[in-house]
């Protein structure tokens, strides 16, 4: 009996490092850190579009938007535009704040195998489901990390265009269906303010 428990007791220690040994092979890669956001240089300025920058605020008719480097830096019917600028008259345009999607998921099998994926057919897929629909930045609640990690980082390394993006919340605490805990929500605004960008 003690030869059998013996027996019993090394086979449960080799599964366990098969398993682990086939996790760090699948996944352990991945954890590696994301890349910087690769941002675009230089100055836009969208003329004669009304705005609406948050939902409470009235619309800016014939506003002006001024993008360097990637971020709005002013936005008002007054804009002073430099000279260097490119300007896009966009006349009878409307622009609103990016919208956040808090659940989403990359389980459908047009996802599978992102990392070899053309970088078109991802971001035509990307702005059919997210971008054309005024998604700027989307929470992954639960799909594969061997397809959403390749998505994520080719987005952010600046192959195709996507939205701004992490795997899951990192702070989940509510204190009720409409309050989120005070330490949670700061830790989520500023992950949000790190994750700013402008799409074009």
């Amino acid at each position: 009996m003690r030869g059998s428990g013996r027996a019993i007791g090394t086979l449960v220690i080799l599964v366990v490092l098969v398993g682990l040994l086939g996790y760090w092979a699948l996944y352990w890669h991945l954890r590696d850190p994301h890349p910087v956001r690769q941002r675009v240089h230089g100055v836009v300025a969208l003329q004669g579009v009304r705005v609406y920058a948050t939902p409470e605020a009235a619309a800016l008719e014939g506003a002006t938007i001024l993008i360097r480097d990637g971020r709005i830096a002013a936005v008002g019917a007054q804009v002073a535009v430099p000279a260097d600028a490119t300007v896009i008259i966009c006349t009878g345009c409307v622009v609103t704040a990016g919208f956040w999607n808090t659940h989403v998921h990359f389980t459908e099998r047009k996802w599978s195998g992102a990392e070899r994926l053309p970088a078109s057919q991802l971001e035509a897929q990307i702005m059919d489901m997210l971008t054309s629909r005024g998604f700027t930045t989307v929470v992954d609640t639960g799909s594969n990390l061997r397809d959403t990690t390749p998505l994520r980082r080719r987005i952010e390394y600046g192959e195709f265009l996507g939205p701004a993006g992490w795997r899951e919340p990192r702070c989940a605490r509510w204190r009720s269906a409409t309050e989120c805990d005070p330490i949670c929500c700061r830790r989520g605004v500023g992950k949000a303010k790190r994750h700013r960008f402008a799409t074009i």
